[in-house]
C-alpha cells in the first residue's frame, strides 16, 4: 500500500495553484484600485458637503473669503470658517492615507480634488 504523494503529484498541484493565483491576482488588484478611488470620492464629497453647509448656514461667509482649504487633515467648520480643531462636529475626517486634498472656491461653493497615488478625483 502506497503512503503519501509522489513528487510529480506535488509539483502538478503546486503548478495548478500558481496558475490559478496568476489568473486571480489582477482582479484583486483591480478591486483594491476601485476601493481607493471610492474612498477618495467619499472623502471629497464629505468635505464639499461640510464646506457648502457652512456657507449656507453662515451668509456672512463666502467661498472667496474663506479661500482655498487644505482638506487632507481633519478640520471643523463653523461660523468663523474652517478651524484646525478636531472635536468632531461639522467638519471632516483626515483623508485616506497618503492622499492630498484641496478645496478651491468655485462660485458660491467649493470644488474638492483628492489625489491618491497617481490619480485624482474631483467633486464639483
Amino acid at each position: 500500500m502506497r503512503q503519501g504523494f509522489t513528487l510529480t503529484e506535488l509539483l502538478v498541484t503546486i503548478a495548478i495553484i500558481m496558475v490559478l493565483s496568476a489568473i486571480l491576482l489582477p482582479s484583486f488588484q483591480g478591486a483594491i484600485g476601485t476601493s481607493d478611488k471610492r474612498a477618495a470620492q467619499m472623502h471629497a464629497q464629505s468635505v464639499r458637503l461640510a464646506l457648502n453647509t457652512m456657507l449656507a448656514s453662515n451668509p456672512q461667509l463666502s467661498a472667496g473669503r474663506v479661500g482655498t482649504v487644505d482638506c487632507a487633515v481633519a478640520r471643523d467648520v463653523g461660523a468663523g470658517g474652517v478651524m484646525d480643531a478636531t472635536s468632531g462636529g461639522n467638519g471632516w475626517d483626515a483623508a485616506p492615507t497618503g492622499d492630498r486634498c484641496t478645496a478651491t472656491p468655485q462660485g458660491r461653493g467649493y470644488r474638492v480634488t483628492v489625489q491618491y497615488g497617481s490619480e485624482s478625483v474631483s467633486v464639483p
